[in-house]
């Protein structure tokens, strides 16, 4: 199961999400949709850096980013 945990800070802003797990939709390497939820937070990652001049800290591992 892929689970996204979300941390706010006092007024309610998102400060760090926080994505892990696998859907186990498929086997390793064939996970579509998997494949999907990675390109959409690469792409939430790129355009916070691109758009909002925003520069995320990561920590990435396999099935999980931080």
């Amino acid at each position: 199961m892929i689970q996204v945990l979300v941390q706010r800070d006092r007024q309610h802003r998102p400060v760090a999400v926080e994505i892990r797990g696998h859907a186990l939709f498929a086997e390793y390497g064939q996970d579509i949709v998997c494949a999907a939820v990675s390109m959409l937070v690469q792409t939430v990652v790129f355009a916070l850096d691109e758009l909002l001049a925003l520069k995320p800290v990561l920590r990435v591992q396999e099935g999980y980013l931080l």
